[in-house]
């Protein structure tokens, strides 16, 4: 007997990036977005619409670039660790990749 229960992966269609215009199957709605983030996307796409789809790769790119004009706003321009934070939020790193050998170094064992 077969079961008409439905998965979760059945919910799972491809839909398309309201910025990219690209049909991918992880969508994060519009209205879920910090308005921060929303604010962001609507500088580049001004008609991003309020009930709008947009796909994680274009989401992480407004919210790093929401997180630079964040920090210019508080200090005027990035210094080089701020640069390097957003550069890192970009690229999915980290910054604290071995803490223990830049520790060494600098205390001189």
């Amino acid at each position: 007997m077969e079961s008409n229960r439905k998965t979760p992966d059945d919910n799972r269609h491809p839909r398309i990036c309201s910025v990219c215009g690209k049909a991918k199957e992880n969508m994060l709605p519009g209205a879920l977005v910090r308005p921060m983030v929303v604010a962001e996307i609507k500088k580049a796409f001004p008609d991003f619409p309020d009930d709008g789809q947009i796909c994680a790769d274009d989401l992480n790119h407004f919210r790093s670039l929401s997180i630079q004009s964040l920090l210019e706003d508080e200090q005027g321009e990035l210094s080089t660790l701020d640069q390097e934070v957003v550069n890192s939020l970009r690229e999915h790193e980290t910054l604290s990749d071995n803490i223990n050998e830049v520790y060494e170094k600098d205390i001189g064992f």
